[in-house]
């Protein structure tokens, strides 16, 4: 990551009450979905494999060169 000068960012809510947990989902409902259903943000889709291509999939992580998600897929029988 650091020579791609990306960042991770995260957080728990492990340390967070509840109602704590609440607040923080109601907000996510409010200013985030709302945007992702609109279409106005996305995330950006490198490449998509089938299940099947699993070990093709893992060769292209490997890589260190998709920008994106790699997404893998399985479809119902």
């Amino acid at each position: 990551m650091l020579m791609k000068r990306q960042r991770l960012i995260g957080s728990t809510l492990r340390s967070r009450s509840p109602a704590g947990k609440g607040s923080v989902m109601d907000a996510l409902h409010a200013h985030v979905w709302p945007l992702l259903e609109s279409g106005r943000v996305k995330p950006l889709v490198d490449r998509t494999f089938s299940i099947q291509e699993a070990d093709e999939a893992m060769r292209y992580l490997e890589e260190n060169t998709s920008t994106g998600k790699v997404l893998m897929g399985v479809s119902g029988a």
